[in-house]
């Protein structure tokens, strides 16, 4: 729940009124507002968020909560909406632990929690652990990739260009990296 305030119009003050957090909905008085994880944080209950990140950890797999973090930070999920808008069935979804995902849905606080809850998902992009000798050998250029290596050769220490070596000499050559997802360049 959280609180509101209301000015009755035969006394002098203000006095505090309940409202369900469900009454909350995406209006057009109300759109969603594209932002980072921070923004979530400091923002506003019962406002509508859109923000993409990455899955870090799933907690509950039949409400669907979960944690998304960007650049910027992390925040909680409370509930994912399925396909057709229902609760409970998060695993239709095909979400999984470092996938990429942009999601819609109001900030509120609980016990002093910022929480994002019954999310919907906006866009999906799975993200698949490949060793670099085998994304060496992809043929699939619409994908995400999650590569791990040693950092060697760092020709650029403004965008982050270096090579990413295996234990097996196998080595890719990273053009710009940034602090996380969405961060910006050239730190």
């Amino acid at each position: 729940s959280s609180v509101g305030a209301y000015l009755p119009g035969t006394l002098d003050g203000l006095y505090p009124a309940l409202a369900r957090a469900e009454n909350a909905e995406q209006r057009p008085e109300n759109p969603a507002i594209e932002c980072t994880v921070t923004d979530i944080l400091n923002g506003t209950d019962n406002q509508y968020y859109t923000c993409t990140g990455y899955i870090t950890s799933i907690v509950n797999t039949t409400y669907g909560n979960w944690y998304l973090k960007d650049y910027s930070g992390e925040v909680y999920i409370y509930g994912t909406l399925d396909a057709e808008g229902n609760t409970k069935n998060f695993l239709s979804l095909g979400l999984n632990e470092g996938d990429i995902v942009k999601i819609t849905g109001p900030k509120q606080t609980y016990q002093s929690r910022t929480e994002m809850v019954d999310v919907t998902v906006e866009a999906h992009y799975p993200v698949t652990d490949i060793s670099i000798s085998d994304f060496l050998n992809a043929e699939q250029y619409d994908k995400y990739y999650r590569l791990t290596g040693t950092i060697r050769n760092i020709q650029n220490t403004t965008y982050g260009n270096f090579d990413l070596v295996d234990d097996y000499g196998n080595s890719v050559f990273v053009y710009g990296l940034v602090s996380g997802y969405g961060g910006p360049q050239k730190m």
